[in-house]
C-alpha cells in the first residue's frame, strides 16, 4: 500500500547510510587537519625551544666574558693603585 509522502524503509536506509558516510568523511577530513595543526604547533613549540636554549646559552657566554673583562679590570686597577701608592711614599 503506497501512502503519499511515506518514504519506504529502504529509502530512509539509504539516505541514512549516505549522511552517515559523509558525516564520516566531514570527521576524517577533521581529524586530519587537527593533525596537520598539531604537527605544526609541535614544531613551532620545538623551534621556540631551540631559540631559548641558544639565548640562554649566549647570554651566559656573554655574563662570563663580562665577568673575565671586570676580574682584568679589577686587577688592573689594584696595581695602578699599589704602584701609585709605592711612588708617593
Amino acid at each position: 500500500m503506497f501512502v503519499p509522502g511515506f518514504t519506504p524503509p529502504t529509502q530512509f536506509f539509504d539516505l541514512w547510510t549516505r549522511a552517515a558516510k559523509e558525516q564520516l568523511e566531514r570527521m576524517e577530513q577533521l581529524g586530519e587537519q587537527l593533525a596537520k595543526a598539531q604537527g605544526q604547533g609541535l614544531e613551532r613549540a620545538k623551534q621556540a625551544i631551540d631559540e631559548s636554549s641558544k639565548l640562554m646559552k649566549e647570554s651566559l657566554d656573554y655574563g662570563m666574558a663580562l665577568s673575565s673583562e671586570w676580574r682584568k679590570f679589577q686587577l688592573d686597577m689594584a696595581k695602578k693603585s699599589a704602584e701609585t701608592l709605592r711612588q708617593s711614599v
